[in-house]
């Protein structure tokens, strides 16, 4: 049988295979980067929201004795912005005995989807 020559290279269908899992690394690889971008924005929003709600507590409560802790609410802002980022302010004022009270404020942004609080408490001194 003179004339045969030895078949090299891939068959059509090894190529197909090859490219077919090509794609699908890409796609993992694209969406896995996709989901990275949204997680990186989302930290950074909400560490610019953990800005904010430190900035809050330091000009409305850390200054503000026992005796004025109820009326701290009425103080702080129902929106604010920080860094071009709009938010929606919730302050709550919880008394939990005489000589213990609380107050709580929470940021919201993106339609209130996301959300961040913190409490401070403040003792009555004798």
């Amino acid at each position: 049988m003179k004339g045969h020559c030895k078949n090299t290279g891939y068959s059509i269908i090894e190529l197909l295979m090859a490219m077919l899992v090509f794609a699908i690394i890409a796609l993992a690889t694209t969406a896995m980067f996709a989901r990275y971008g949204t997680g990186s924005r989302y930290a950074g929003e909400l560490t610019n929201g953990v800005f904010a709600l430190s900035n809050l507590f330091e000009r409305y409560v850390s200054a503000a004795s026992f005796a004025d802790l109820p009326n701290v609410c009425d103080e702080v802002p129902s929106e604010v912005e920080h860094f071009g980022k709009r938010y929606r302010v919730r302050c709550e004022y919880i008394e939990h005995s005489p000589k213990l009270g609380q107050i709580y404020i929470s940021l919201a942004w993106d339609q209130y989807r996301h959300s961040v609080g913190a409490s401070i408490y403040k003792f009555r001194d004798e």
